[in-house]
């Protein structure tokens, strides 16, 4: 059943003007998108779900209640665009080279990213993307642990192992070694066969 929003109905300081462009979702699906006025004279497209269930309620001209800044958190967004964006990224070729990008409604506004976080995000988590091949938009995105978002990465890393393609994540986890994740790659970084990083005792400084 289709949802119907007038002309001049609010939603927090944004106002309905009409319909916009549809959102593209990772899935291929669309969203609706309502072109809204904000009350600061912005005028930006809101994805419907986001404006009728009040997740955002302004352009991002809001000042955010103060839980949202948090350093952490500003951390995690400013990294996830300069990945995307930045003119001087780190290893461009994991992100922008790949056309990953940051949707326009986060990457031009901390405000925006932080009111999709605040129900969810807490303190030791960090920003993981479901499909790794997609970028950052609320559909494709989540919050995990540091070392489920390693798993997470080494899901897609393989190595060769006694004349087997296998994934680094099944040869450890057979093995009885993620706790020593980094370890065993950082022995990968500095050289070490893979024979040599599993096999070898894990020293308690390593």
């Amino acid at each position: 059943m289709k949802i119907e929003l007038k002309q001049g109905q609010r939603f927090g300081k944004l106002t309905v003007i009409g319909e916009g462009e549809r959102f593209i979702q990772p899935s291929g699906q669309g969203q609706r998108g309502i072109i809204c006025q904000c009350d600061c004279g912005n005028i930006k497209t809101i994805r419907l779900s986001q404006l009728i269930r009040l997740r955002i309620k302004s352009c991002g001209c809001i000042i955010p209640p103060r839980k949202y800044y948090h350093k952490r958190l500003y951390s995690i967004w400013r990294g996830m665009v300069n990945r995307c964006h930045g003119e001087k990224t780190v290893q461009p070729h994991l992100y922008k080279d790949k056309g990953i990008t940051v949707c326009d409604e986060w990457r031009h506004s901390y405000n925006t990213f932080a009111e999709w976080a605040s129900d969810v995000w807490k303190e030791g988590l960090t920003i993981d993307r479901i499909d790794g091949s997609k970028g950052y938009n609320p559909q494709n995105c989540r919050f995990v642990t540091q070392l489920e978002n390693n798993l997470n990465r080494i899901n897609t890393v393989f190595v060769e192992y006694q004349g087997s393609r296998v994934s680094l994540f099944s040869l450890l986890d057979d093995y009885g070694l993620l706790s020593h994740l980094s370890a065993i790659r950082a022995r990968l970084k500095r050289g070490y066969s893979i024979e040599e990083a599993i096999n070898k005792p894990i020293r308690k400084y390593e």
